[in-house]
């Protein structure tokens, strides 16, 4: 049996043997996404995929980067924005669909930028599209169910596996020319607890923040384990 370069066994002293996978999440403005900034002064090259709500949000690395000075270093950043599920799932599949040289430019991390986007809307999109009622006008279905906006229980367990299976794939890719197994780093939202106060109509309902990334169903269970380092991000006066 003759196992790929990825596959093969790996000495923990072999510098190929230790890749990284980061998660960050947190509310907006909290700095995940310039997190790439210190990637890149660290001397990483970047490859990103944006699925955030209204496209990429990169501008935070590229100010960042003039005001140090450092506008060479945006050669080593490179973004794509996916924005639908079957686009997202055609790079996972195959990069070199969406980008044709991704294995010739020797990315040190490819990050996705926006998953409880991409969880939340594209996913439960798709499943709304794919799993219709097979008999039309069953009295047991809402309108809602038929038209694909108001889930029941296997459209939870379809979120969950396609949230899932992409995730896993995502974070399995790797540079099939060389071997080498990419760097991994994932933002996403958090999510929010609602929180009553008073009585009837004169209650009030606050948001607070749960301490748990922005993703829906079962999916939030299996993401976490996922991954080497865990981040909660948090803003702290002006900078962040």
């Amino acid at each position: 049996l003759t196992l790929p370069r990825i596959n093969r066994p790996k000495k923990l002293s072999e510098d190929e043997s230790t890749i990284f996978k980061g998660l960050l999440f947190g509310p907006p403005e909290t700095g995940k996404t310039r997190s790439f900034l210190g990637l890149l002064q660290h001397g990483f090259k970047l490859f990103v995929i944006s699925t955030d709500m209204g496209g990429e949000g990169l501008s935070t690395v590229k100010i960042a980067l003039n005001r140090l000075g450092r506008k060479d270093l945006l050669e080593n950043l490179t973004v794509v924005v996916l924005n639908d599920y079957d686009t997202v799932k055609t790079f996972i599949d195959d990069p070199t669909t969406i980008y044709p040289t991704i294995y010739d430019e020797d990315f040190d991390f490819l990050c996705w930028d926006g998953f409880s986007t991409f969880q939340g809307i594209n996913v439960s999109e798709k499943v709304g599209d794919d799993i219709k009622p097979q008999v039309k006008g069953d009295k047991e279905l809402s309108e809602g169910r038929e038209a694909g906006v108001v889930f029941e229980i296997m459209d939870w367990g379809a979120v969950k596996n396609m949230t899932l299976r992409n995730l896993d794939n995502f974070l399995k890719i790797n540079n099939p020319k060389t071997g080498k197994i990419f760097h991994k780093l994932l933002t996403c939202l958090e999510g929010k607890n609602a929180v009553r106060s008073g009585d009837g109509f004169n209650g009030t309902t606050n948001y607070i923040d749960n301490g748990k990334p922005l993703i829906q169903g079962a999916a939030i269970n299996f993401l976490t384990p996922a991954f080497d380092l865990v981040i909660n991000t948090r803003k702290v006066g002006e900078e962040y």
